[in-house]
């Protein structure tokens, strides 16, 4: 996986890289394993409308819900979660 892929998506998956939604319906996912926040996280996607309506996804984040397609925008130790490594 390298910077631009597209990746699709799922409910039940565990995000490989950071990305950002760029289309999808109904994605949550749980941040716990980043943030420690257990609360389900909204994912929606680029709108023509409204461009600041981004959805990041974390690498290590579960997606609970919906589908969708995502671009990789960091993979390994440039992710939030290879830096919060490189950290500890």
């Amino acid at each position: 996986m390298v910077t631009g892929d597209l990746v699709l998506v799922y409910s039940g998956m565990k995000v490989p890289a950071d990305m950002i939604m760029i289309s999808g319906q109904d994605l949550a996912c749980v941040e716990a394993d980043l943030t420690g926040e257990p609360d389900e996280q909204i994912k929606t996607f680029i709108t023509e409308d409204n461009m600041q309506d981004i959805g990041v996804l974390l690498a290590k984040s579960l997606v609970i819900s919906g589908t969708g397609t995502a671009m990789v925008i960091t993979v390994g130790p440039h992710t939030a979660a290879g830096k919060i490594t490189e950290q500890t």
